[in-house]
């Protein structure tokens, strides 16, 4: 990709916009944006709730992804956020504490990884409360 001063191309190389001098720290010129999506099991228990062999596929998140991913971060040095439904930090707290004491910044993603768009308004505002106290 081309280099034009100080101005950020998008991936067709037209300008998006200029950043003034100084605005990175220690003259780094670029970032990135590095999450995970830690679902364990949140989305089937939304839509299966009995179905044990869906819900068995979330459990690799919590016992192997989890801890891999963790390791792999501090390795490199590089702190992460975690979108983690409600449900997930329910049932896998000890995963999602050490997240945070390591860290890494964990965001709300809904609580059983619901689709917003088929809830009503006041079972979303449910959620939100439920998920800003975990």
């Amino acid at each position: 990709m081309q280099s034009i001063s100080n101005v950020i191309l998008d991936y067709k190389g037209f300008p998006l916009c200029e950043v003034k001098m100084g605005f990175w720290p220690e003259g780094f010129r670029s970032c990135f944006f590095l999450s995970f999506d830690y679902d364990a099991s949140s989305a089937e228990m939304w839509k299966a709730p009995l179905d044990v062999v869906a819900q068995s596929k979330g459990r690799y998140a919590p016992k192997v992804a989890i801890p891999r991913i963790h390791d792999m971060l501090d390795r490199i040095g590089v702190k992460s956020t975690f979108f983690v439904p409600g449900w997930t930090a329910d049932n896998h707290r000890e995963s999602v504490e050490l997240l945070v004491s390591r860290g890494h910044e964990v965001a709300a993603h809904g609580y059983s990884h619901e689709r917003m768009t088929e809830i009503s308004w006041e079972l979303r505002k449910l959620f939100l409360i439920v998920v800003s106290r975990l």
